[in-house]
C-alpha cells in the first residue's frame, strides 16, 4: 500500500519489452492495394531488453535474444539474479524496493518464493 506523500527514493521500477523486425500482427491497412502483400519472415528477429530505473539512477538492462526471448519464471528470476541483486545492494543496501507489474512470470509462485528468499 502507498503511503500518501510517497517520494519512491527507494524503488526501483523495472520492465521489460519487445523489439521485433517487421510485422507482428496479421492485419495491415494500406492506402494503395500494391502495397498490400508484402513478404515477412515466419519466424522475425525479435530481442527483449529487462531494464529498471530509480531516482539513484539504471539498473543494467539485459537484452535476451532468439529462443531466449520467451521468459518464463525460472528465465525471470535469472534475469533478476543477474542483473538487479548486486546492483540494488550496491544503490540502496538493505532497503531498496523492486517494483514490478504483476506479468505471469513475476508473480508465480516459485518468483515470489525466490524473492522473498533473496530479501527482496
Amino acid at each position: 500500500m502507498l503511503e500518501r506523500g510517497e517520494q519512491f527514493l527507494l524503488h526501483t521500477f523495472t520492465d521489460e519489452s519487445y523489439i521485433q523486425v517487421g510485422k507482428n500482427s496479421q492485419t495491415c491497412f494500406v492506402k494503395n492495394r500494391s502495397q498490400a502483400r508484402k513478404a515477412a519472415p515466419k519466424h522475425a528477429a525479435k530481442l527483449l531488453i529487462w531494464g529498471g530505473i530509480s531516482v539513484r539512477g539504471l539498473c543494467p538492462l539485459k537484452v535476451l535474444r532468439g529462443k531466449d526471448v520467451n521468459v518464463d519464471s525460472p528465465k525471470y528470476q535469472q534475469i533478476i539474479h543477474e542483473k538487479y541483486l548486486q546492483w540494488n545492494r550496491e544503490t540502496f543496501g538493505p532497503i531498496g524496493t523492486l517494483v514490478q507489474d504483476w506479468a505471469p512470470c513475476h508473480g508465480s509462485r516459485s518468483t515470489r518464493l525466490y524473492l522473498q528468499r533473496s530479501g527482496i
